[in-house]
């Protein structure tokens, strides 16, 4: 198995192959392709984090 980040040193999770991957670098995705010519399954969790709370607060109307 393996994981990809930007940053693949932060991944640390027994049995799993720490793959650098940009996915807005082409040649990063070609690289990361070539590392792992064994995959046959993508799953992308990729997500962003804003620092905020998605939690609904009564009165709020901007998160309706």
């Amino acid at each position: 198995m393996y994981a990809t980040a930007r940053r693949p040193g932060l991944i640390d999770v027994p049995e799993v192959v720490p793959l650098r991957l940009d996915i807005t670098d082409p040649e990063s995705v070609a690289a990361a392709a070539a590392a792992a010519p064994d995959v046959k399954i993508v799953i992308n969790n990729a997500g962003i984090s804003t620092g905020t709370s998605r939690r609904r607060v009564a009165g709020d109307a901007s998160l309706s």
